[in-house]
């Protein structure tokens, strides 16, 4: 049994610099889980990719001299805008997040510089690639719109969607069960996320459940950090911890289960909600 830290989940990629340097070489499974609002066995993790995005324009003095500048801030509104509009034709579970983060520096002197960072997902790699090429057309429009020119960086290596190995999602949801803690499955209380547990997915068979804590908001909030914090969370995160061990040594002790995982991760089979 080898117990990996991964950090980075969140930018970086840290399972995904492990997977290039043979961290997983040799493993017939991986297992983790997480903490969410609700419980879910094989919860929608979406492919994605993290874009820095930079316009460069001219400086003038917005009243005295206007004609003379390229307002850089009116490209990242124009895209920012065009990517608004896309959301309504994005195919059913893909997604575009982005915030502005430098816009410029005084009201009255039009920005040459302004600054974004935007994340593209969808629920499968393939489909990422031709959303991402969407959310690019948008900023080039608006580099075109105002005269301004566009520097796209990916942040980051692509995270990809999570293929849930059926076999090993039965045991570990059989072992909760034994423990007294049947998965209350409620997909409404968790839609997606990205991780690259997903990376991990395509090279050894994983699963990647999440584990219901009692909280009132969704991750990422306030209220879910104290919630976390409480006994009851920390009762949820023991009995899910005994699940994925009890599964863990199934899986060292069952030749049958190891060999329906394989054949499930070699069929390409994984479930993807």
């Amino acid at each position: 049994v080898v117990v990996l830290g991964t950090p980075a989940e969140e930018g970086g990629g840290g399972k995904i610099k492990l997977i290039e340097r043979g961290a997983f070489e040799g493993a017939d499974a991986a297992l983790m889980a997480h903490p969410a609002p609700t419980d879910l066995l094989r919860p929608a993790v979406s492919a994605l990719q993290q874009l820095d995005v930079v316009y460069r324009g001219r400086n003038a003095h917005a009243a005295g001299a206007p004609w003379e500048g390229r307002n850089a801030l009116d490209a990242m509104v124009v895209a920012y805008s065009a990517i608004s509009a896309l959301r309504q034709q994005l195919p059913p579970g893909a997604m575009v997040h982005g915030v502005i983060t430098h816009g410029g520096d005084k009201p009255n002197i039009i920005p040459s510089l302004t600054r974004a960072e935007f994340i593209v997902r969808a629920r499968e790699r393939a489909t990422l690639a031709e959303v991402k090429e969407r959310v690019l057309a948008c900023f080039r429009a608006g580099a075109e719109s105002a005269g301004c020119t566009l520097e796209v960086q990916e942040n980051g290596p692509e995270y990809l969607d999570m293929r849930h190995c059926e076999p090993i999602v039965a045991r570990y949801a059989d072992n909760l069960s034994a423990l007294g803690a049947p998965p209350r499955e409620d997909p409404a209380g968790f839609s997606a996320f990205s991780t690259d547990m997903g990376n991990v997915s395509y090279v050894v068979p994983s699963i990647h459940p999440v584990f219901g804590i009692p909280a009132a908001a969704g991750n990422h909030t306030p209220e879910f950090a104290e919630a976390a914090a409480t006994p009851a969370a920390h009762d949820a995160m023991i009995v899910a911890a005994k699940a994925m061990a009890i599964t863990a040594l199934d899986l060292l002790t069952d030749a049958g289960l190891r060999s329906r995982a394989r054949a499930d991760f070699d069929a390409g089979t994984g479930a993807a909600p």
